[in-house]
């Protein structure tokens, strides 16, 4: 009776909206800016339901970097902003010749 009552005074407290978003950085580059070359890729969604493909939108960043000469040191980073119904997807790759 007790872990009914219990449940019963929690789930109003655990229910609800909650987002998550996390970042994963790794190979920070280091180096002088001047060999650094940065590109980017970016594409929308609706209200969160349609959401560009992050792993195509990294593709195509890390390919204009390598069609512009990088070759070590890349890293991407995956950017959101929220325009109350619309979202903006960017990802900026950075690298070294």
């Amino acid at each position: 009776m007790k872990k009914l009552l219990l449940s019963l005074c929690l789930s109003p407290l655990l229910t609800g909206c909650i987002g998550l978003s996390s970042v994963g950085v790794s190979d920070v580059v280091s180096g002088d800016a001047k060999s650094s070359l940065r590109a980017e890729s970016s594409g929308i969604g609706f209200l969160a339901l349609t959401v560009p493909s992050a792993d195509s939108l990294e593709r195509e960043a890390v390919g204009k970097l390598a069609a512009q000469g990088a070759a070590k040191n890349v890293t991407t980073r995956l950017t959101m902003r929220n325009f109350v119904i619309v979202q903006l997807y960017s990802v900026e790759a950075i690298g070294q010749k």
